[in-house]
């Protein structure tokens, strides 16, 4: 990670995310896309078959691994 206030090197980066795009980007775009988390014009149960708590926390596991300071979540459901 990068700390508050150093330099951020294109090279690096670039070389960062080239290294990780294969096992940990394109996986966890692969295991979001597996979860049939589909609308409510296509899916009636949507909002309680439990698949979009299911796809958040797959999202927050992987938001997690990357330990950015001070990241939060806020969830926002519809009433009803």
């Amino acid at each position: 990670m990068v700390e508050s206030g150093k330099k951020i090197e294109k090279p690096a980066t670039l070389a960062y995310v080239e290294g990780q795009w294969e096992d940990w980007y394109l996986k966890g775009l692969a295991d979001f896309i597996r979860v049939p988390n589909l609308t409510p014009m296509v899916d009636p149960e949507y909002l309680t078959n439990g698949l979009v708590e299911q796809c958040m926390e797959l999202v927050d596991n992987y938001v997690n691994e990357l330990k950015i300071e001070g990241i939060s979540k806020k969830v926002f459901q519809p009433e009803g």
